[in-house]
């Protein structure tokens, strides 16, 4: 319980016009009771016919103000416990500065058999020595103060004594973060997953732009690899193939009767040439050739077929060159070439027949 704190008056150490009953329960304010604790005056009518003087009742000892007070106070808690019959009234506490407050804790505790204490805020906290006995009615000021320098506030709202804070429903507090946490964190990782997908999707197409060059350039990379394949095998062995080829350009009869079509080396070592010649004569006289040279020429098929510049057989020339072949290059006779002659003329395209 605690008065609403005001100054002393001259005629009555106790205002009697109103006074606060607070009912709290672990630092919370469960309802507020305003009470009017001025007294009937003695020699107040009796509720009778107050026009026949001769049935007035017998006059009543006048109450003093700690007993309205205990009188009110009893009520009040009474009140509490038919509405809260689970939560029993545990300590009383008075509050304020009228001076009656310690008669009024003593009178509570012997009617109610509870401790009932003065509230000194004096006794707990520093209060200057000249500012003691004005600290009774200071407990509004003092509890703001408390309230501001307590980092997490008070329960009691000094400044709205009779409205009951509001108790946070913390379960649901608890919930709605757990909530907004896990919608942060699915929020994150949906931000994350675009990112690593749109860098994974960056790199899927740079790979797909590079295998689609490399299809296109796949012709010319196949046709490198064989080049190189063919220059390594050729290094590889123990023939001087530069050598051979001056070699059979000299024993080749001239331009102007046979051109080659083709020049391939097979597998087992073994050449192939295909020739162009405007008479079959041509032919075996190239075949004698090959022969005399000391190449090991296998049977040569003569076949008709004319081409656009005149010349009318065909045919596959295969030989095998000999592992002891002697080729003497400053000895050897090319045929001279034609006087129309225009393979050299980097201006010219070359064309079949030419050369």
């Amino acid at each position: 319980m605690s008065p609403t704190p005001t100054p002393p008056s001259p005629s009555s150490p106790l205002r009697p016009d109103e006074t606060s009953l607070e009912i709290l329960s672990h630092e919370a304010l469960l309802f507020s009771r305003a009470t009017n604790f001025s007294p009937a005056p003695a020699d107040a009518p009796q509720p009778a016919d107050l026009a026949d003087p001769s049935v007035l009742a017998p006059k009543p000892e006048p109450l003093s103000l700690v007993q309205f007070a205990v009188r009110e106070t009893v009520r009040s808690l009474h009140a509490f416990s038919g509405l809260e019959p689970d939560t029993p009234v545990s300590k009383v506490v008075v509050a304020g500065a009228t001076g009656l407050e310690p008669d009024l804790a003593k009178a509570l505790a012997e009617r109610l058999g509870l401790p009932a204490t003065h509230l000194d805020p004096a006794a707990s906290l520093p209060i200057p020595d000249d500012a003691k006995p004005e600290a009774h009615g200071a407990l509004a000021v003092l509890g703001l103060a408390l309230g501001l320098a307590d980092p997490s506030g008070l329960a009691f709202d000094f400044l709205n004594p009779k409205r009951p804070p509001i108790h946070r429903d913390t379960r649901r507090l608890k919930t709605l973060g757990a909530v907004a946490a896990f919608a942060a964190l699915l929020v994150a990782l949906l931000a994350i997953r675009t990112t690593l997908v749109r860098r994974e999707t960056a790199v899927l197409d740079a790979a797909r732009a590079e295998l689609n060059d490399s299809k296109k350039k796949s012709p010319f990379y196949r046709k490198t690899l064989q080049q190189a394949a063919s220059i390594e095998e050729w290094l590889a062995s123990d023939r001087d193939w530069t050598d051979l080829y001056a070699h059979l350009s000299a024993i080749l009869p001239s331009a102007e009767d046979i051109y080659l079509k083709s020049f391939t080396v097979t597998g087992n070592g073994a050449i192939r040439i295909g020739v162009q010649a405007r008479s079959g004569e041509t032919i075996a006289r190239l075949d004698q050739k090959l022969r005399a040279a000391g190449y090991d020429v296998r049977p040569v098929a003569i076949t008709p077929g004319s081409d656009r510049f005149g010349y009318d057989f065909a045919s596959t020339v295969e030989f095998i060159l000999p592992k002891k072949l002697k080729i003497d290059l400053p000895s050897l006779k090319t045929p001279p070439r034609p006087a129309d002659d225009a393979s050299l003329d980097p201006n010219l395209p070359k064309k079949g027949g030419q050369g």
